[in-house]
């Protein structure tokens, strides 16, 4: 089986170690991989629009940055391993003790706000450790500290005003880190204390955006009126009601409000999936089940709802478990879960974020078929999608305006060197790092290294179809919709093409024709 990891460009023999990230950006999930003949591609993470999503206000406070919750506050292992302190931390306790929350999931200088309004006190000042870092002083001996951004993004200086919502600098991952990600921060008195707690009480969820840009406000995961059509585990559509959709909602709602990030959720509607197929089971078996809203009856053990779970397993009374919202929760666990860790829920196993998703799963489940999980991830991210619960598109810079180059043997020799680099990397919904990226990630990073700068997702919009494809360029394929497709990669010449496939078969080499559905872009401009 692939295990996820993430590797720490620290000490040497540090890196060998299995870790959790500590100021840095949070976890890569994989799928074990399973026979020869190629799965389905995975969708990429941020489908759709490629508007600005704004940051969420309230009461003179606003959102720092729509992303994953990755590293949380709160005590931890020393991600270095015992004893190892690397430079800019001051003693083995800095490393043990996690101070901010990460947000991550986002691509490199993606812009970042202020969380309140305030003076800058400090600019691109965080050592060995923080990297370039941010400190907002906002009064009553309360401060507002942000890490890691990317070289020579700061939009601020040291004594200017700012107002909640402006924008700060870029993500970066300078310092202590391994990926873009912001390190947030807040100081009361001297002393740090729980960001996610600070900001809740002043209605704001870290993670979670406003509304798109020019669009209405939307609910972060909205109960659907009617019901979807995705793509199965085998590829042949699979519908659900809107009964079905609004319980999808229900447990990304329940996901969010406990802080949960997007990977944890995806779990959650893997497990439903498998377990119910999304349907909050009763049991003939236990008759009291049979009085409650339920939506189909089934007979395992003592199994109820969603998740299949069982009143005789501890899980809560069979009126509790009945409650799609309480069986939510008892799922993802957690210190504010109804379990209180026995059973213990996503939350309460240690080191979760470093398991494969399907692993997570089954150290939740305990079930009888451990690796059935596996088959629903693509389904899950749909669902995801439409509940509201991917990252969603972010104003990046250069994304609305990408660079293009001149069409010349040399180009496209510097995209297909940058594609093989590329092979042997893991799939990660989401990613945009080397070698731990999504289709439209891996297609990002290969023409950056010729000079080019593409949108994060779409990346067909800064082209223009061909019936005579080149190496180099673009191929769409599983189209969703007019315009859009679902997987994009590199073409190689001769019938092949370069993509992250899915999580099972990575970044590799393979046919076009793997897929029916294929059209080319080329996204050169022809010489004069």
């Amino acid at each position: 089986m692939k295990k996820a990891v993430i590797a720490v460009a620290a000490v040497a023999a540090a890196a060998l170690l299995f870790v959790t990230v500590i100021f840095f950006s949070g976890a890569a999930f994989f799928l074990s991989g399973s026979g020869a003949v190629l799965a389905r591609g995975g969708p990429d993470s941020q489908t759709g629009s490629t508007k600005c999503i704004a940051p969420t206000f309230a009461g003179g406070y606003a959102s720092p940055l729509v992303g994953q919750l990755t590293s949380g506050y709160g005590p931890r292992p020393n991600p270095f391993g015992p004893g190892v302190v690397p430079a800019g931390f001051p003693d083995e306790s800095a490393l043990t003790f996690h101070a901010g929350q990460d947000i991550a999931g986002v691509p490199e200088r993606t812009p970042f706000y202020s969380a309140s309004a305030g003076t800058v006190r400090v600019v691109d000042s965080g050592g060995n450790a923080g990297g370039n870092g941010i400190i907002i002083d906002a009064g009553n001996n309360t401060e507002f500290w942000y890490w890691h951004a990317a070289d020579g993004t700061s939009k601020v200086k040291a004594g200017q005003t700012v107002k909640a919502g402006d924008e700060l600098a870029g993500v970066g991952s300078t310092g202590a880190s391994t990926a873009p990600h912001l390190h947030f921060e807040i100081h009361v008195n001297g002393q740090h204390v729980d960001p996610n707690t600070y900001m809740k009480e002043r209605g704001i969820t870290l993670g979670a955006g406003g509304a798109t840009a020019g669009d209405a406000p939307a609910q972060a995961a909205p109960v659907l009126g009617g019901g979807l059509t995705v793509k199965g585990p085998n590829g042949l559509p699979l519908t659900f009601s809107s009964e079905q959709m609004n319980l999808v909602a229900i447990i990304v709602k329940e996901g969010k409000n406990a802080g949960v990030p997007t990977n944890g959720i995806l779990i959650a509607l893997m497990v439903a999936l498998q377990e119910s197929g999304i349907n909050t089971y009763a049991n003939s078996g236990v008759p009291e089940s049979l009085k409650y809203p339920h939506m189909k009856v089934g007979s395992d053990h003592d199994s109820v709802n969603a998740f299949q779970q069982r009143p005789a397993a501890s899980w809560g009374t069979v009126e509790e478990l009945m409650d799609p919202t309480y069986a939510a929760r008892a799922f993802y666990g957690g210190k504010e879960g109804p379990n209180h860790g026995s059973p213990r829920g996503l939350l309460d196993i240690p080191g979760w974020e470093q398991m494969s998703l399907t692993e997570a799963a089954q150290t939740v489940q305990v079930s009888a078929f451990p690796d059935a999980y596996a088959k629903w991830q693509t389904t899950a991210q749909q669902l995801l999608e439409s509940a509201g619960g991917a990252i969603p598109t972010q104003c990046t810079p250069g994304a609305d305006q990408p660079i293009t180059a001149a069409d010349n043997a040399g180009t496209r020799t510097k995209i297909i060197e940058a594609a093989k680099q590329g092979v042997g990397g893991d799939y990660v919904w989401g990613g945009t790092t080397f070698k731990a990226w999504d289709c439209s990630g891996y297609v990002q990073w290969i023409y950056d290294q010729a000079g080019i700068k593409l949108p994060r997702v779409n990346q067909w919009t800064a082209g223009s179809k061909t019936t005579d494809p080149q190496p180099g360029d673009l191929v769409v394929q599983r189209q969703s919709s007019p315009g859009h497709w679902e997987h994009v990669g590199i073409y190689a010449g001769n019938g092949q093409m370069y993509s992250a496939l899915n999580p099972q078969e990575g970044t590799l080499l393979h046919a076009t024709t793997w897929e029916t559905d294929t059209e080319y872009f080329t996204l050169l401009k022809a010489t004069p």
